[in-house]
């Protein structure tokens, strides 16, 4: 372990060839101002990427290349978790870039607060309009305010963005990426981390999103799929009463949205298992009994 790097940053990417020149930025952004270890652990996941950009990734020394067959964003983090070797650890989308100085910044702060298992940090989010014109805003307004209750503080936002954590390998281990939550990754880090781990906000941009038309946040499967990520926070983890009460409240609400979204279409026996599964949630779902008269007189 004497030669171990400091810092270990996950990458996960499918390979694509619209891809390479974002991650060839993201790579350069991992060590660009920083003064220490750094090892770049790329997770080419899926057979859909493109045979030159493999190729170049492995001819890299200064990136440790690991390749799974199944395209799979959840098992290429958990993959890369797996992986790590440095004393501390983080991830960035091949399409998103930290900014300079980054990681000896993050470091320097961890190091000082040895009981820290994550730290949080604040970004932007790039955005280009149809005109061609980009804008950059802070991806966090009041991030400091979810110290006090971190959990509490995800009833308002999720808090935690893929390149927004530096972890402590000593204390967060592989066990709290296997079988993460496909498409909300970082909401399910989060909840699971605040239930167990000690969390520290510091509001400095350490990071660019970069906003693209295909990302998967934008997709109609990433919006069915959080009443399946509500569901299984709900089952599988034991979280307080406050928590589990906006919890319901969010699952009645997202209920009622489709049920609306359904009778607009036409399919009235979708709306009608929805307004079911609404009234299902408990107390929260009672605010919206007398949604069926809508059922009725459509």
């Amino acid at each position: 372990m004497g030669n171990a790097p400091a810092v270990s940053v996950i990458i996960p990417t499918a390979g694509e060839a619209s891809r390479w020149q974002s991650l060839e930025w993201a790579i350069t952004s991992v060590r660009a101002g920083n003064d220490i270890g750094i090892e770049v652990v790329v997770v080419l996941n899926g057979d859909r990427y493109c045979p030159n950009l493999r190729a170049s990734l492995e001819s890299r020394p200064d990136v440790r290349l690991i390749y799974l067959p199944e395209g799979d964003l959840t098992r290429a983090i958990a993959r890369g978790r797996q992986a790590v070797r440095g004393r501390y650890f983080c991830f960035l989308d091949d399409d998103d870039e930290y900014l300079p100085g980054t990681l000896s910044t993050r470091l320097r702060l961890m190091d000082r607060h040895p009981l820290i298992d994550v730290l949080v940090t604040n970004g932007y989010r790039r955005q280009c309009d149809d005109s061609g014109r980009e804008t950059e805003t802070l991806m966090f307004s009041g991030l400091t305010d979810n110290a006090e209750n971190p959990l509490m503080g995800l009833t308002r936002a999720n808090w935690l963005a893929s390149c927004g954590g530096l972890f402590r390998s000593a204390t967060v281990g592989p066990e709290y990426f296997n079988g993460i939550q496909k498409y909300f990754e970082w909401s399910w880090l989060a909840i699971r981390l605040s239930l167990t781990r000690n969390i520290r906000f510091r509001d400095i941009p350490t990071f660019v999103v970069n906003d693209t038309p295909d990302s998967l946040s934008k997709s109609l499967a990433y919006l069915t799929r959080e009443l399946d990520f509500l569901l299984r926070v709900l089952n599988e983890l034991d979280t307080p009463k406050p928590f589990r009460r906006h919890l319901h409240r969010k699952l009645a609400a997202k209920h009622i949205s489709f049920a609306n979204a359904a009778l607009t279409q036409g399919f009235r026996g979708k709306a009608l298992r929805h307004y079911l599964a609404c009234l299902g949630s408990g107390r929260a779902g009672l605010a919206y009994a007398l949604w069926v008269r809508k059922l009725i007189l459509k």
